[in-house]
């Protein structure tokens, strides 16, 4: 236990070198996500789709052969190319610039969601490893006491009572042990599943309570600001202008179509060729689709709104519980570091000051204690970093 009440006094003082190693891994556990990957072909495939409909298309060749009565034979052939309005192109081409600003703005969001997701998990599974080594630490020195009571009741001293004591307070903490061990490893699953790769479970592993990072709590004003600059707010910004870009293009759809062509044809022993020109008329029912593309706008502009409002009242949420969550953190680590509880119960111990049941008692109440101290830390952290989502 020794161990542990010094890592908490040093926690003060860690480096940011520490909380660099942390968030480079982080870093490299994201840009190894299948799903992200996933997304940026998806979109990829998406922003070409758009492109497509912005081409020519092919000209068309046509070609005809009839049969006279005489005997004369009358044919013809052509190439002709249409056409949309000339300023529909440019439409559709602001439209797509606009909707891959969106997309690129929506895998920017992702990752940043992905990103804290992941943070939590390493957070967790941080403190959960320390939690296990407090436990394993109190299993061994456990053991050894089991052992020396063990000899002095072979020797007369000791009552078999106090053995079975200490045996089954040994495999009660042997429990608790498992279980953390086993949540440990489904984090460290869980981990490597995110990232698709179980080549970083090694660094993992090395990743102690000092490499946590150190989030500053900001004030409002700052967060809000964040808010504003996030790809999520920008998602929506490009989102809107995508849709206001397509009611143009809805509006340029109603003009005609043009084309244009050669034709040659062969009558009576006399070639004749020349110039073809067609118009397309537009469809009465452009005016829907003018109308659906400028409510998609005003949707997009009300759920922006929403969106804001939603991720301030979330912030101001947690920065709140993150100021009590660091104070509680602080009380904790000033506490549990001012004197070493499991030393001096174990002198009293020897010193036949306490009976084997308070050493017990005492000695589970400050376990709970320190592994209580890491749920704070955990707790604090995952907050912070929640709060600091966009930086």
């Amino acid at each position: 236990m020794r161990k542990i009440i010094c890592t908490l006094a040093l926690i003060a003082a860690i480096g940011s070198a520490s909380a660099q190693k942390f968030q480079q891994l982080l870093d490299r556990i994201v840009s190894e996500s299948p799903e992200l990957k996933a997304l940026e072909l998806e979109h990829a495939a998406e922003s070409e789709a758009m492109a497509q409909e912005n081409i020519l298309a092919g000209p068309e060749l046509e070609g005809n052969h009839k049969w006279g009565t005489r005997g004369e034979n009358k044919y013809g052939v052509g190439i002709s190319q249409n056409f949309d309005w000339p300023g529909l192109y440019k439409a559709r081409s602001a439209a797509r610039k606009a909707n891959d600003n969106a997309l690129l703005q929506l895998r920017l969001s992702s990752a940043d969601n992905r990103r804290l997701e992941v943070k939590l998990l390493m957070i967790e599974y941080v403190t959960t490893g320390e939690q296990l080594r407090v436990i394993t630490d109190a299993v061994h020195n456990m053991s050894r006491l089991s052992e020396l009571y063990q000899r002095g009741f072979e020797a007369g001293e000791e009552s078999i009572l106090d053995v079975n004591k200490l045996k089954i307070e040994k495999l009660r903490l042997m429990r608790r042990e498992t279980q953390l061990r086993e949540q440990r490893e489904q984090l460290l699953e869980t981990l490597l599943a995110t990232a698709g790769n179980n080549s970083f479970a090694p660094e993992l592993k090395s990743l102690s309570l000092a490499d946590l990072p150190a989030d500053a709590i900001a004030d409002e004003a700052e967060y809000e600001q964040r808010i504003d600059r996030s790809p999520n707010m920008q998602y929506y910004r490009s989102m809107h202008e995508a849709c206001l870009q397509s009611e143009r293009v809805a509006r340029l759809s109603g003009y005609p179509t043009l084309g244009i062509g050669y034709e040659l044809e062969r009558e009576d022993g006399q070639y004749f060729n020349g110039f073809s020109v067609s118009i397309g008329l537009p469809s009465w029912s452009n005016g829907h689709r003018k109308a659906s593309a400028r409510y998609q706008a005003m949707a997009q502009e009300v759920q922006m709104d929403a969106a804001r409002l939603g991720e301030i009242l979330k912030m101001r949420r947690l920065r709140t519980a993150a100021l009590r969550a660091a104070g509680e953190r602080d009380i904790f680590s000033e506490v549990l570091a001012s004197s070493n509880q499991p030393e001096l119960l174990m002198k009293a111990l020897k010193g036949g000051q306490i009976s084997l049941m308070t050493y017990l008692m005492e000695v589970g109440y400050f376990l709970d204690a320190t592994c209580d101290y890491y749920e704070t830390v955990n707790n604090a952290a995952r907050l912070c970093a929640e709060l600091n989502k966009y930086k």
